[in-house]
C-alpha cells in the first residue's frame, strides 16, 4: 500500500493485491480523500478474482493519528475489526464493504 499527500490537500492511498487476478493481471486501486474529509482518512476497495481466490475483496485504507482500529460493516451484514498500524489498515474478505467505523484509541487508560 502506498500512501500520499493529494494536490488538493487530501491524503491518497494506491494498493495492489500483490499477486495475480485469474486473468493475470494484479489488482490494483486507488482513492483520494479531499482536504475536508481528511480527518476521516481514505480508503479502497479492489474487487475480483485473486489468485486462487474468487469472489475476494482487498479492503485498505489510512487513518489520521490516535486510530487504534478499524470495523468494517461488510456487504453481508458481518463485521470484522482490524488493528490500524503506521495509520495504515488492511483486510481480505468475501464480501464488499458497507461502513467503516475508526475505534480511536482510549488516551491514559
Amino acid at each position: 500500500m502506498w500512501i500520499a499527500k493529494s494536490a488538493s490537500g487530501g491524503v491518497c492511498v494506491l494498493a495492489s493485491s500483490g499477486r495475480p487476478a485469474a486473468n493475470g493481471h494484479v489488482l490494483t486501486a486507488s482513492s483520494c480523500s479531499t482536504a475536508d474529509g481528511l480527518a476521516e482518512g481514505a480508503s479502497i476497495e479492489l474487487t475480483g478474482s485473486l489468485a486462487g481466490s474468487p469472489n475476494r475483496f482487498l479492503l485498505a485504507g489510512v487513518v489520521p493519528s490516535g486510530v487504534s482500529s478499524v470495523t468494517a460493516q461488510l456487504a453481508d451484514g458481518s463485521t470484522d475489526t482490524v488493528d490500524v498500524s503506521d495509520n495504515a489498515w488492511a483486510l481480505e474478505t468475501e464480501s464488499g464493504l458497507k461502513d467503516l467505523q475508526v475505534n480511536k484509541a482510549n488516551v491514559g487508560a
